[in-house]
């Protein structure tokens, strides 16, 4: 990745962040009642181009953090059992018998391809969460969960590289990175969205609260911004979600096209290639 790329795919996060928590205080303030005229007053001090380009710069650090943030949850189990998809699973699943049975032989291992999670609602959200099934619900279920999920990935990963090397198909692997990119970008600019909305939420409750407001003006001048997050939420879901559909379509494609070679040189019989799930 170029650096140029690199510093604006992490500063995205980090303006996400410090934009949405502006925007929920401003719609915070209007719920309380101030005019307009002393909201304009406030924010008049930091539209000086010092202030703007300190914020500008701001959001790299910023976003790095919450980078890191978003990959310390990514493929892990997170409170009360919820998952991510396994990816390198779902390609998995969808290539060729031969091929998975090519796969394990040269792993030296079966291939864990069990699917542990269930999808719950709420089902007003654009796509399903995951949660891992009452019987993985345990220590040792956790952590084969974690582990499968980065290993299947790390999986495809390699022989995409290997696949891209020995085939010289620079420009599969430049729209694989692509997609990658948009993917985590979204996804990291979505965990920003959320820290925003708790940043917002604990300091209005614990720092600006006052007694001038009746206590259901006060809530809902702190709750009601919240649908406009939730319709952010809803569009990033959605645009992560394509792209990862986009991704994992384009990998199953490419193992489809160009099997990977095993020890003995010998390539499995390509086939008809099977759909995979678009469900989330």
């Amino acid at each position: 990745m170029d650096t140029a790329r690199q510093v604006i795919r992490w500063s995205i996060p980090g303006w996400v962040f410090l934009f949405m928590l502006a925007l929920l205080q401003i719609l915070t303030w209007l719920g309380e009642g101030r005019p307009v005229g002393s909201i304009i007053e406030i924010g008049i001090p930091f539209i000086t181009p010092g202030a703007v380009a300190m914020v500008v710069t701001a959001g790299v650090p910023l976003g790095f953090i919450l980078y890191q943030v978003y990959y310390s949850w990514y493929g892990a189990v997170l409170p009360f059992c919820f998952v991510n998809r396994d990816r390198g699973a779902e390609i998995l699943l969808a290539l060729p018998q031969s091929v998975r049975d090519m796969l394990a032989s040269i792993e030296g291992q079966a291939l864990d391809l069990e699917d542990m999670s269930d999808c719950i609602g709420p089902y007003f959200m654009p796509y399903p969460f995951r949660r891992l099934k009452s019987e993985y619900r345990n220590t040792a279920g956790k952590t084969r969960f974690a582990e499968k999920v980065h290993h299947n990935w790390d999986l495809i990963r390699f022989w995409l590289h290997r696949i891209c090397f020995i085939n010289k198909t620079e420009l599969l692997r430049s729209e694989v990175i692509t997609l990658s990119d948009i993917y985590h970008a979204v996804g990291a600019a979505r965990a920003a969205l959320f820290l925003a909305c708790l940043a917002h939420l604990l300091v209005n409750t614990f720092v600006l609260q006052t007694n001038l407001l009746a206590l259901w003006r006060l809530a809902a001048a702190v709750i009601a911004p919240y649908g406009l997050a939730f319709w952010l939420f809803r569009v990033f879901e959605r645009t992560r979600s394509s792209a990862l559909n986009s991704l994992l379509s384009i990998l199953t494609l490419a193992f489809k096209t160009f099997p990977a070679r095993s020890a003995e040189g010998t390539i499995p019989a390509m086939v008809p290639m099977e759909p995979i799930a678009h469900d989330a």
